[in-house]
């Protein structure tokens, strides 16, 4: 990919090391120290954090619901769509319901529907 320069090297480093040997990386190094002890950003980074956690799940439940859709009639035993999914038989079964029930809904409508078990 060619060269790279000497900063972004110094920034590759600090990212795999912690350590800081440039002047930029030293700046970064105080930046995420400020960070690390400042409650109000700490908070702020778990809230962004946790959507972020929620939304990716969402993401995954959307693509359960679809799978769903798509293999039900190809899989008609509860046990083996669940296990196809990768979901636990009850989650499988209050999907097909809900899908049942609201044939309207998006994946989305539905994914955020179920009380999906871990």
């Amino acid at each position: 990919m060619g060269e790279i320069s000497t900063d972004l090297k110094a920034v590759i480093k600090y990212l795999d090391t912690g350590v800081a040997e440039s002047a930029y990386t030293k700046e970064l190094d105080q930046e995420v120290d400020f960070v690390k002890s400042d409650e109000k950003w700490r908070r702020e980074y778990m809230l962004m954090m946790e959507a972020y956690a929620i939304q990716k799940s969402l993401g995954e439940y959307k693509r359960v619901v679809r799978l769903a859709r798509k293999h039900r009639k190809r899989h008609p035993v509860i046990a083996e769509l669940a296990e196809m999914l990768d979901v636990s038989p009850q989650d499988c079964q209050a999907l097909l319901a809900t899908i049942d029930a609201h044939p309207d809904w998006d994946d989305e409508a539905i994914a955020e529907e179920i009380d999906w078990t871990d």
